[in-house]
C-alpha cells in the first residue's frame, strides 16, 4: 500500500493538486516516523490512515460549530484522498446482523462476556468499520 501512496503522492504533485499532495506527505511521514520508533515491528499503513480519519471528522465537527466551513470543506477532501486507501466499509446494518452471528459463534465459550465479545468483535472486524462503531454495536447487542 505505501507503494500506491508514493505513487499517487507523485501524479498529486505533477497534477500541482495540493490537498491530496499535502495529504499524502503527512501519511508518508508519519509512516516514516512509524519506520524509525518501531524498526523490529511491521507497519500497519492502515491504522495510520485511520487515526488521520479519525483526526479529521473530529476536526469537521469543531469547524462546523464554528460556522468554519472553508476549513471544513478542506478536512473533508482530505477524508476524501485517505479512504481510498481503505477497504471498503460495511453499513451499520450488515455490521450489526455480523456481529449477532459472530456472537451465537462464541456465546457457547463458558467466560463468554461483552469484553471477550468486543475484543473478538474488533479483530474480525476493525477493517471493515471503525472500532468506535463497532463497541458501540456490541454493548447494544449485548443490552438487547
Amino acid at each position: 500500500m505505501i507503494q500506491q501512496i508514493k505513487s499517487d503522492l507523485k501524479t498529486a504533485l505533477i497534477e500541482k493538486d495540493k490537498i491530496a499532495a499535502n495529504t499524502l506527505r503527512s501519511i508518508m511521514s508519519m509512516y516514516t516516523n512509524e519506520e524509525k520508533n518501531n524498526k523490529d515491528k511491521k507497519i500497519d499503513v492502515e491504522s495510520i490512515i485511520k487515526k488521520e480519519i479519525k483526526k479529521r471528522k473530529e476536526a469537521i465537527i469543531l469547524y462546523e460549530t464554528n460556522n468554519r466551513d472553508d476549513l471544513k470543506k478542506i478536512e473533508l477532501a482530505e477524508m476524501e484522498v485517505l479512504s481510498k486507501y481503505l477497504p471498503e466499509q460495511i453499513s451499520e446494518q450488515e455490521l450489526k446482523k455480523c456481529l449477532m452471528d459472530l456472537k451465537n459463534e462464541i456465546s457457547s465459550n463458558k467466560e463468554f462476556n461483552i469484553g471477550l465479545f468486543i475484543r473478538e468483535s474488533i479483530k474480525t472486524y476493525s477493517s471493515k468499520s471503525d472500532n468506535g462503531t463497532i463497541s458501540k454495536l456490541c454493548k447494544e447487542i449485548m443490552e438487547g
